[in-house]
């Protein structure tokens, strides 16, 4: 798979280079890692590997993702590390409000310890992702009523594609996986 590294303009993935770093705002570090890059050629973006804080997320919504009118995947795994809790849930609302959009077939929000109150930072983009096809919320903490939570919005979106959900190591318990089960049902 071709990816985008520093320097290269139009690939159709572009990977911030995963270096543990923590990024608080939109410094130039963060900045250098999207220069000259041809948005519009964007269909993958890959985030993880570094921890962005809540205004750094706000300058890549703002300007990297709703500029990539091509984008269907994206991968927002462990970008959170040493983040406070109560600051994930808008951070990652600021990012999946820029993609909500988009034609979104694959959605990785893994190893993120957002837990149910993240959920409604993402609630709206699962009603309205007719595309999606693929949602990996593994690992973030969810519990028997985040399943239920992300079942629920599911059930609204009339046209979903869901093939594949994993949600390991997110405590679904029997509760969650039921509510989860009827969104395959339905299909």
């Amino acid at each position: 798979m071709e990816q985008l590294k520093l320097g290269s303009k139009d690939v159709p993935d572009l990977v911030v280079e995963p270096r543990a770093s923590k990024y608080d705002d939109a410094n130039d570090e963060l900045k250098a890692a999207f220069d000259d890059v041809n948005f519009h050629s964007i269909n993958s973006i890959t985030l993880g590997g570094n921890s962005y804080g809540t205004e750094a997320c706000r300058w890549i919504a703002d300007n990297v993702l709703k500029h990539c009118a091509n984008l269907e995947k994206v991968d927002f795994n462990n970008i959170f590390i040493s983040r406070l809790k109560e600051d994930l849930p808008i951070s990652l609302k600021l990012l999946m409000d820029s993609v909500e959009d988009k034609k979104i077939t694959h959605c990785n929000l893994s190893h993120n310890a957002f837990g149910p109150q993240g959920i409604a930072s993402f609630e709206s983009f699962l009603e309205k992702a007719n595309h999606l096809t693929h949602l990996d919320v593994s690992n973030c903490g969810l519990s028997p009523a985040g399943g239920e939570m992300i079942a629920a919005a599911l059930m609204k979106n009339d046209e979903m594609k869901l093939k594949e959900f994993a949600g390991t190591r997110s405590r679904l318990e029997e509760e969650g996986l039921t509510a989860l089960s009827g969104v395959f049902r339905k299909q």
